[in-house]
């Protein structure tokens, strides 16, 4: 609607409701709402939802992985029917989400690379898991299969510590991470992703309690070129000035500094962020 700028989330239940949440009600507190105009949030699936959202029309803000952002913007993958999505703009990195293998104990699966023949699950459509893995099963369902030994092992993309991960630790006997093969060589062949690792103090109740290398994507707030340039760098400005508000009271943000906002993105910075990051001197160059 014309009258209040539209924030793409996803499940109520989901990392990114909350965090796009938490942004929406504080636009909302300030007296001059975003620039005029009161924000609203808009609940979705997640990544590619969202994009399709702010391409459409239909939303003005959302939160995607930038692997998602990266295919679309590339029109590859899932993408190509649409083209190169050139209009998608980045507003900033918020935090990222790990890809993450939980496998029982028993089911020998030690590695990525022991994959072939495996039960697994990956996510629902629409969401940025499946976009990474390419299969179709909820957290909820996979959880309930997981502790019936329907599966070996359960696939999912999000930010650690996590209670469905603890839940699956908790459930179908004794499970163990799982993992991520040649690292290094999948993060310079996809440059949307990073090496990070997963603390063995997140998980005590791992069988394997030690630290594990994953491969994280990072989580970006986006736009399109036509959005405001002064409702984003307004928008941007608050998320600036009140990080440490923002990180005490947003679990997922806890590690969020101002250096990593500008991490570098899959998609072309919006003017109104580049204005906001050069006025409060995280870029040198004035944008033009």
């Amino acid at each position: 609607s014309s009258d209040c700028y539209n924030f793409g989330s996803g499940k109520v239940n989901g990392s990114y409701f909350p965090v796009v949440s938490y942004i929406v009600n504080h636009m909302n507190s300030l007296p001059e709402k975003m620039n005029g105009r009161p924000a609203r949030i808009h609940c979705d699936l997640g990544s590619v939802s969202n994009v399709l959202g702010v391409v459409s029309g239909k939303v003005d803000i959302g939160i995607a992985q930038s692997a998602v952002l990266y295919e679309a913007a590339n029109g590859i993958g899932e993408w190509a029917p649409y083209g190169k999505l050139r209009t998608l703009r980045s507003i900033c990195t918020l935090f990222s989400k790990s890809l993450t293998i939980v496998a029982r104990e028993s089911s020998e699966f030690r590695s990525s690379s022991d994959i072939e023949g495996k039960r697994i699950n990956i996510g629902e459509p629409g969401t940025g898991t499946n976009a990474n893995a390419r299969l179709e099963l909820s957290n909820e369902d996979a959880l309930i299969r997981f502790r019936e030994g329907k599966l070996d092992a359960i696939i999912t993309n999000l930010s650690h510590p996590n209670s469905f991960i603890q839940e699956v630790l908790a459930s179908g006997g004794p499970a163990r991470f799982v993992d991520i093969s040649a690292i290094k060589d999948f993060v310079q062949l996809y440059p949307y992703y990073v090496e990070d690792t997963l603390p063995a103090k997140c998980y005590p109740s791992a069988a394997d309690n030690r630290d594990v290398k994953v491969i994280a994507t990072p989580t970006i707030l986006f736009t399109h070129e036509g959005m405001s340039v002064e409702a984003v760098g307004q928008l941007m400005t608050e998320i600036i000035v009140n990080l440490a508000d923002i990180k005490r009271d947003n679990s997922e943000l806890a590690s969020l500094q101002a250096e990593s906002l500008l991490a570098d993105s899959v998609l072309p910075a919006h003017e109104g962020a580049l204005d906001s990051f050069y006025r409060h001197g995280l870029v040198r160059i004035k944008p033009t």
